[in-house]
């Protein structure tokens, strides 16, 4: 998330390919991380819950860093700065859940 973060605040500062790859490949960290994490079959229904809203949050971010990596190969991000606060807020989301659950 950090990455993708910083690509899109500082786009003008990179090459648009390179802005690409490192939105690529966070879109498919995430995924990674959705389909290795999504595919656990928790022992309990209290961690079928957590399961459940650690992928809820990383799909979010999953999605959220595609539609980037969408604008991004059309005309640019739309909007930036909202993109920069989307990201920051689920990272937040993300933060506060792990410290919520150590």
């Amino acid at each position: 998330m950090r990455f993708a973060r910083s690509t899109v605040a500082y786009r003008d500062r990179m090459t648009g390919p390179y802005a690409e790859v490192v939105l690529t490949e966070a879109a498919r960290d995430l995924s990674s991380v959705n389909d290795q994490f999504g595919g656990v079959q928790p022992p309990s229904d209290a961690s079928d819950r957590i399961r459940d809203e650690v992928l809820r949050l990383t799909e979010k971010a999953e999605s959220e860093v595609e539609d980037l990596l969408i604008q991004a190969r059309r005309d640019g991000v739309k909007d930036p700065a909202a993109a920069v606060r989307e990201l920051d807020r689920l990272a937040s989301e993300l933060s506060d859940f792990a410290e919520k659950h150590r």
